[in-house]
């Protein structure tokens, strides 16, 4: 009464140790309680069973009579026909059969104690290494339980930086979204300002001064151009003449061109002739 009273003012192990010792019972602990895991508890069954199987075809293979239990009725080569022989040859003895009887159970007696006792020591023996294999299990339980509580503080740990990292982006997305908010705004903000100010610009342009000074100036840029596509038009065509006139015209144009270059310079130096002939022929007329 005294340890059920103190188990029970004992606090309750926290959720997570109850958890843990309830999913070791249920999946890591062999269902006999021997703290064993259920690998090495199915391991032992099956060995159990063949020893098992083992000694009963042991004990089958020891034949009470000869050719019973599925063995050969011979020993060290001896068979029961060569056994009936030999006593046929040799001559009857007289044997008190009491006496006889009495060696042949103390014979069979031990024999019987040798078999009971090494059958004992073979169960004595799986009696130990079950219980050595639970010592051992249990020896290394405060172990497996330590290594499962590091490895559940790693994959807390992971999944603490995990959450950490998504806190991260999901800060980052949240200002990313804040920021582009605040750019389609300020473009928008741009765009109505520079509506406003073309609008203005408009009004400011357009007056009733300077629409009449606009429609001449575009009246004179429609001339000028009209003038310009003209002479296009012209030096096209000329283009195209010159392009479709003989080869030799080439040839004809440049002594053209240098006789006109001579003809100039005859005209110039006559020309500076004049200018010095002039002075003298004042000076005689003076």
């Amino acid at each position: 009464m005294s340890k059920a009273a103190a188990a029970a003012s004992l606090p309750p192990p926290p959720p997570e140790v109850a958890h843990l010792v309830d999913q070791l019972q249920r999946h890591h602990l062999a269902p006999d309680a021997s703290l064993l895991s259920i690998s090495a508890h199915s391991d032992l069954l099956q060995a159990r069973e063949e020893v098992a199987s083992e000694r009963a075809r042991y004990l089958e293979a020891l034949p009470v009579e000869p050719g019973v239990g599925g063995v050969p009725d011979r020993f060290l080569g001896i068979t029961s026909e060569y056994l009936y022989q030999v006593q046929q040859e040799q001559p009857a003895m007289t044997v008190d059969m009491v006496d006889y009887q009495r060696t042949l159970a103390r014979e069979i007696e031990a024999r019987l104690e040798a078999k009971c006792d090494a059958l004992a020591d073979l169960f004595a023996m799986d009696e130990r290494d079950s219980s050595s294999i639970s010592q051992i299990s249990s020896a290394r339980l405060p172990e497996r339980v330590k290594l499962i509580i590091e490895e559940i503080e790693k994959e807390e740990a992971l999944l603490l930086d995990d959450l950490a990292s998504m806190d991260r982006k999901f800060a980052e997305h949240y200002n990313d979204d804040l920021k582009k908010t605040w750019l389609i705004k300020r473009c928008r903000t741009m765009n109505a300002k520079l509506s406003y100010l073309e609008h203005h610009l408009l009004r400011d342009t357009y007056t009733k001064e300077t629409v009449p000074a606009l429609h001449r100036i575009r009246k004179y840029l429609v001339e000028a151009t009209k003038e310009a596509s003209n002479s296009y038009t012209e030096a096209v065509s000329r283009l195209r003449e010159y392009q479709g006139v003989d080869p030799h015209f080439d040839a004809i144009a440049r002594q053209y061109h240098e006789i006109v270059k001579k003809l100039e310079g005859m005209q110039w130096t006559i020309h500076q002739v004049e200018m010095d002939l002039k002075p003298h022929h004042d000076h005689a007329g003076v």
